[in-house]
């Protein structure tokens, strides 16, 4: 384990952001890079696969419009794989937010939904709140 990954004697947690706008990919990162978690990115479901694969995620947030892929695709494909069903997932888009669509997120295990723009700042506190809640 590296020095760089331990805070006050405790592990970082590692937050994957799969985000295709690299404007917006950058904003996530170094917010949360500010609050000292460590974070991977990926642009399309496939790198956050491997992502996945390789290492272990404490969280992720997730783009609903991407290549290749749809968000709520690769998150029901998610969902379905045992040993990562119970990572956090936060979910953000500019365009899907009807009452409908969210009880829809709401069953595929989304904890919670950041319309775009959102305050990076809320996005960074509700982080630190559902990783708190998967630590107790």
């Amino acid at each position: 384990m590296e020095v760089a990954e331990k805070t006050w004697g405790l592990m970082k947690k590692k937050v994957l952001v799969i985000e295709d706008n690299a404007d917006h990919q950058a904003i996530i990162k170094s917010s949360l890079v500010s609050r000292n978690y460590l974070v991977v990115c990926a642009d399309n479901p496939s790198d956050a696969l491997h992502y996945l694969l390789d290492e272990k995620i404490d969280l992720i947030i997730l783009d609903l419009w991407l290549p290749e892929m749809d968000g709520l695709s690769f998150l029901k494909d998610l969902k379905n794989v045992p040993e990562f069903s119970e990572i956090p997932v936060i979910v953000t888009s500019g365009t899907f937010g009807s009452e409908y669509d969210i009880l829809k997120l709401n069953g595929y295990g989304v904890r919670e939904f950041f319309m775009k723009p959102y305050d990076p700042a809320e996005l960074v506190e509700t982080v630190g709140s559902l990783l708190k809640k998967t630590v107790d």
